[in-house]
């Protein structure tokens, strides 16, 4: 469904960009302020121009150089929504809302009612963008990009304004919309947690450049993107079956080392859970503890990596399911001392506790 390969000098850096998406999910593309991001979405968007490659959504070339193809924005087919909501501040949520729709559907079409629903917009229909709150003009934004029926929606950073209650509010809305609107997304962003509960393919922008690319889980366990994370967001990302939704306050979660026990009682049982165990949060012992029982898992050292005043550990944990991994964070004063090395069979613990803020919903 899309398939992108550009290039564009941009004052010291060239942007360079090529994959293909084959389905209707969210790509992420994830780095650091100036890496490209944006640029490869304003790109697709026609707010940009490349030098030179294609742009292909939906067998709809968009751009191809050396065919001398280059759509206008509007003959585009494409949403996008920008960090700030960039509403018409004299028209209501309402007009706002239909201001990109059709003419032959003025009313908004079959979608009205759907978009209305799912976004939460009934009660905010009359009221103009200065009586709104962040969240509710960015869902005012998108409810305006789905009612243009795009073929593609383009979203650069749009939770970057919010605090942290309005972003969790909004990410569950941005989270359905593929499944319910079968469009795929392209979402900017250089927030770990959103990467976790959003994406389906990820990929990784330095300065420039593409780096890697591919479903999210790969990416995400990558060496890549291990260089371009502080230090509080490395570790391993894992996806499971929420077996329990929280009783006596614990959640159960089969992922492939086994199960994770997590204090919180917000997973839904039977739903997919992707979650993050950081490795400066897994304890190692050469020995069973016999204290701690929920969490602890057998496994065997397979890679150690020093650096100056840490030392981060690659243990593969025993199962009988799929290979499964964990990171784990020590002070390279405590890796000499334990004299800890490859081959060594070791255990590992999580703690519920820390676990719990790590753990997302998958929809």
């Amino acid at each position: 469904m899309i398939n992108v390969n550009v290039t564009k000098p941009l004052g010291k850096i060239t942007v360079t960009a090529s994959f293909s998406v084959a389905d209707s999910g969210i790509t992420v593309l994830f780095g650091a302020s100036g890496a490209g991001k944006s640029s490869v979405i304003n790109m697709i968007a026609g707010l940009l121009t490349p030098k030179s490659g294609h742009i292909v959504i939906n067998k709809k070339t968009l751009f191809d150089s050396s065919g001398k193809i280059n759509l206008p924005p509007e003959k585009r087919g494409v949403g996008y929504v920008f960090q700030d909501s960039r509403l018409f501040p004299h028209l209501s949520v309402r007009k706002n809302m239909l201001y990109g729709v059709k003419k032959k559907e003025k009313d908004g079409g079959a979608d009205w009612e759907q978009i209305n629903s799912l976004l939460g917009l009934g009660g905010l229909l009359d009221r103009y963008p200065d009586k709104l709150s962040g969240g509710e003009k960015q869902r005012v934004a998108i409810a305006r990009a789905l009612l243009s029926q795009p073929d593609i929606l383009l979203m650069d950073e749009p939770m970057a304004a919010l605090d942290a209650f309005r972003r969790d509010e909004l990410i569950h809305y941005i989270a359905k919309l593929p499944a319910l609107f079968n469009i795929p997304i392209i979402y900017v962003t250089h927030t770990m947690d959103e990467i976790l509960r959003l994406a389906d393919y990820v990929g990784l922008m330095s300065d420039g450049a593409l780096i890697n690319f591919g479903p999210a889980l790969r990416v995400l366990n990558s060496n890549d993107i291990a260089e371009m994370l502080p230090e509080r967001d490395f570790g391993v990302i894992c996806e499971g079956r929420a077996l329990s939704g929280g009783e006596n306050e614990l959640g159960i979660v089969s992922f492939g080392g086994g199960h994770i026990e997590v204090a919180t009682g917000n997973l839904r049982a039977g739903g997919r859970v992707r979650f993050r165990i950081p490795a400066m949060d897994v304890v190692l012992s050469k020995t069973r503890p016999t204290t701690v029982g929920r969490n602890v898992y057998a496994g065997t050292i397979t890679e150690v990596r020093e650096r100056d005043l840490l030392a981060d550990i690659l243990i593969n944990i025993d199962s009988d399911e799929e290979s499964t991994h964990l990171w784990a964070r020590i002070t390279r004063l405590s890796f000499k001392e334990t004299g800890l090395a490859p081959g060594d069979r070791i255990y590992a613990m999580v703690k519920s506790v820390v676990a719990s803020s790590q753990f997302y919903e998958l929809y």
